[in-house]
């Protein structure tokens, strides 16, 4: 996703808009503790773990779990 790009909306699986996603991080409320590095997803923790990938515009964990998706 460019930076150029407007902000998409982050959802949870249960349909519940929690905030915004820039590309690279999440303002959410609450707290996301992930961020995204091309199609790679990371956790913020230092060091940062990887979790899972983005696709389709979804955020998909390693366990097949899809906790975020997101809309324009």
């Amino acid at each position: 996703m460019s930076r150029k790009e407007p902000h998409l909306q982050v959802f949870t699986a249960a349909h519940e808009h929690i905030g915004h996603f820039d590309g690279e991080f999440f303002y959410t409320n609450p707290q996301v503790n992930l961020r995204v590095d091309g199609d790679d997803v990371y956790t913020r923790d230092i060091p940062c773990k990887f979790v899972g990938n983005l696709r389709s515009n979804r955020i998909e964990l390693l366990d097949g779990s899809v906790p975020y998706y997101f809309v324009n």
